[in-house]
């Protein structure tokens, strides 16, 4: 009986060496507490993988602090990486004890950009196409249509956005309508905030005298917002101008560029959009142009929407019988891919 005593002990003590040791713990903002492997961690989710409930996806905004006894991947908002251990001095501050630094580093959870952040992989493109069509016969017969599309890839840090629109008509046999519009942009992301930009933008008008005005440069912007409900993007930087005239006298010059990029979502189901670039000449900013296209989406089914879209297209000094601003409102379909 004596002799089973040390037998007992041993198999007691490869029972703990056994027993499952969670490498981090997540407090919650309501005190809860979620124990398991810190997979990684984005602007949205840390992903916890657990013995008991596999892989559980965490929205930042429930969490109050993280303790981690293993060596993460940590990314800052300044775009410093650091590895080492998470722990707290206090209820909510955060302390990551670096082996590289030899050092312990207060860090704030919204400092944090990402948690073993994954290579900078590129989604599938996403974005929407919309077609309108309008027909009038009478007194007075008009006919025209538009097709437009505008398309985003986001990574971690990159993002590309590309647009289109083309517009034609006709009103009493004769062409009224004929213009198109395209725009590339590249940002990159220093932090979750704060970017750099590369745009450029393509118009043509037959009736503002305009056969190609090309438009590029760099800048940086703001994210103020980006979340289900809204968003919101500042942006300055310079471009260069330059237009090339079907009659008038071809120009270029360099302006300034004033951008805004608005998307809030109203209720469960419209969406508003607006999409603002301003152009003051750095000679003279009195002298200046603009594009404002602002839409209102309601969705259908199966990936189809109703889209009303208002474009304001202003040029404080245009050529000589050509108005200085044009409004144009498109009613269409929208497919969302």
């Amino acid at each position: 009986m004596h002799s089973r005593k040390p037998l007992l002990a041993i198999l007691f003590l490869l029972s703990l060496l056994s027993a499952p040791c969670h490498a981090a713990v997540i407090h919650l903002i309501n005190d809860d507490r979620l124990s398991g492997h810190i997979l990684r961690m984005d602007e949205e989710f840390l992903v916890l993988t657990t013995d008991y409930a596999g892989e559980i996806r965490i929205p930042r905004k429930s969490i109050r602090t993280i303790v981690s006894e293993t060596l993460l991947t940590v990314e800052l908002d300044c775009g410093e990486v650091l590895e080492g251990k998470i722990d707290v001095d206090a209820p909510d501050n955060m302390i990551l004890q670096s082996p590289a630094l030899q050092a312990s580093v207060p860090v704030k959870l919204d400092q944090v950009f990402a948690i073993n952040p994954e290579p900078d992989r590129f989604p599938e493109w996403t974005g929407d196409i919309t077609l309108a069509a309008n027909l009038k016969s009478g007194n007075n017969d008009k006919s025209g249509f538009s097709a437009g599309i505008n398309a985003m890839r986001k990574a971690r840090k990159n993002r590309f956005e590309l647009g289109s629109l083309f517009r034609y008509g006709r009103e009493g046999g004769n062409l009224s309508t004929r213009n198109a519009f395209g725009r590339l942009k590249y940002d990159l992301f220093i932090n979750k905030k704060l970017y750099g930009y590369l745009s450029s933008e393509f118009s043509h008008d037959k009736f503002r005298d305009l056969r190609l005005r090309t438009v590029a440069g760099p800048g940086a912007g703001y994210q103020v917002w980006n979340d289900d409900i809204k968003s919101l993007g500042l942006e300055v930087g310079v471009a260069y101008y330059d237009e090339n005239m079907y009659r008038g006298e071809d120009n270029n010059w360099f302006a300034g560029r004033l951008g805004a990029n608005l998307r809030y979502r109203i209720g469960k189901v419209l969406v508003f959009t607006d999409q603002l670039v301003v152009y003051p000449k750095l000679e003279r900013a009195s002298d200046f142009s603009l594009r404002n296209e602002a839409a209102l989406s309601a969705p259908l089914a199966f990936g189809w929407a109703l889209r009303l879209v208002n474009i304001i297209e202003f040029d404080n000094s245009p050529e000589p019988g050509i108005k200085k601003a044009d409004y144009d409102f498109l009613l269409g379909l929208q497919y969302n891919f």
